[in-house]
């Protein structure tokens, strides 16, 4: 009965590990210059609170010229624990998001800090900084 334990033991715990691992790995922030940190200020224009990941659209101004950024976040619970909900911010608020640049100089990175309109800043890396990257 004992070997029969172990190999079912075995069996279970590598499926679990094949489970986990691809959801961990399944896709690559290398897109990101995690090096870099950027900051702009403009209007929301779509929040796309889904998972994996939450999106955000943003819109700026530069004279005439509108440019509009897309922000990718961590899924909808990462948000959550550091007390963002999907209603904390609404469509056509000024923000102030930090992120790291997009590597290909396209008007987008990964979500860093959004602070809303009333001035209140929610910290939302993904990850935290490794050595050698921006804060």
């Amino acid at each position: 009965m004992s070997e029969v334990k172990t190999r079912i033991t075995l069996f279970f715990g590598a499926l679990l590990f094949l489970g986990i691992n691809p959801a961990g790995a399944h896709h690559s922030f290398a897109m990101f210059d995690r090096k870099v940190v950027a900051e702009i200020t403009g209007t929301l224009k779509k929040l796309q609170w889904t998972n994996p990941h939450v999106y955000i659209e943003v819109e700026t101004h530069d004279g005439a010229q509108a440019t509009t950024w897309t922000m990718e976040g961590g899924a909808p619970v990462l948000f959550e624990m550091r007390g963002f909900k999907k209603d904390t911010i609404k469509v056509g608020e000024k923000l102030v998001i930090r992120f790291h640049p997009l590597r290909n100089g396209a008007p987008g990175g990964e979500l860093m800090r959004i602070t809303g309109p009333d001035g209140k800043a929610y910290a939302i890396d993904q990850f935290p900084p490794k050595e050698g990257e921006a804060k």
